[in-house]
């Protein structure tokens, strides 16, 4: 039996056949590398913006690597960075929740969203989004002020102090966290305990005209006038151009006879307001006329 053989010319077209599907193979191949490596170029040149602050023109390369690819992760991820970086935290949500569905372990990730939920004041997805980066990094001091602060916004005091109490096992000797305890403890009207943890807190930083402050509102609410009329002057001596000592001791003094004082400490807040708050300039004119009358 003859063994088939195809003629020259089938043989012939075979061969053609054959390296054109070769050479389309490899032109494929070159047009996904070229692309990748353009993809790779833009990459750099958007982290080259971004590092230089150059946040909207490292955006509008982003996007375009972003709308050709949406799986760049590392596009996806620079792009949310500079967006929340130029204040658009509404656009940088979405990319957050899309890395963060490939990344969920990723606790920048969340911080950033948490920051951005913050700033939009969807409070509670800020609380998640702080929740679970301090599941993983319990110790995180920045992120425990910022739940902290989230709870203080909402007016839910006690959730706040169950942040402080946990901050000051890790960070005992740390000033702020102190006073933010007592600062909680006044807004959930114990003003005796709140009173004596910023006078704990004063101790440990006795020059920290803030700190003072905080302690004569306290002390101001706790009807305890002579007291607050003291942390406030401390205040003013401490930094002079600390505009609302004066305002509180204007109030003060005022309510407890002290009208000549008290006259006085309004003119210097009043210089402090006069152009840039008329309204209230207004009133405290007022106030000064009726106590020099």
């Amino acid at each position: 039996m003859k063994r088939y053989q195809p003629s020259l010319g089938r043989r012939m077209r075979r061969v053609r056949t054959g390296a054109a599907l070769l050479l389309g193979v490899m032109a494929s191949f070159v047009g996904v590398t070229a692309r990748a490596q353009n993809e790779a170029d833009m990459y750099r040149a958007a982290r080259a913006q971004f590092k230089a602050r150059h946040y909207v023109k490292a955006i509008m390369i982003l996007k375009k690597i972003v709308a050709a690819d949406p799986r760049n992760h590392n596009a996806v991820t620079l792009l949310a960075h500079s967006l929340r970086r130029t204040g658009h935290c509404d656009q940088a949500m979405p990319y957050y929740h899309k890395i963060l569905r490939i990344f969920p372990r990723r606790s920048d990730l969340w911080n950033n969203l948490g920051v951005c939920a913050f700033r939009l004041r969807h409070y509670d997805q800020a609380v998640t989004a702080f929740k679970k980066v301090l599941a993983s990094e319990p110790k995180k001091r920045d992120v425990l002020r910022s739940l902290y602060l989230v709870y203080r916004f909402q007016k839910k005091y006690k959730e706040a102090l169950a942040v402080v109490d946990r901050a000051a096992k890790f960070f005992p000797k740390d000033v702020d966290w102190v006073a933010a305890r007592g600062e909680i403890l006044s807004r959930l009207k114990r003003h005796r305990e709140a009173i004596e943890v910023l006078r704990k807190a004063v101790g440990m930083a006795p020059r920290n005209a803030d700190l003072h402050y905080r302690l004569g509102l306290v002390l101001r609410r706790a009807k305890l006038y002579k007291d607050a009329v003291v942390q406030y002057r401390k205040v003013v001596s401490l930094r002079p151009g600390f505009a609302p000592a004066y305002s509180e001791l204007g109030t003060l003094l005022a309510y407890m006879g002290a009208k000549k004082e008290a006259a006085a400490m309004y003119r210097k807040y009043l210089g402090f307001i006069a152009s840039s708050r008329p309204k209230e300039a207004a009133w405290v004119r007022k106030r000064i006329q009726e106590l020099t009358k």
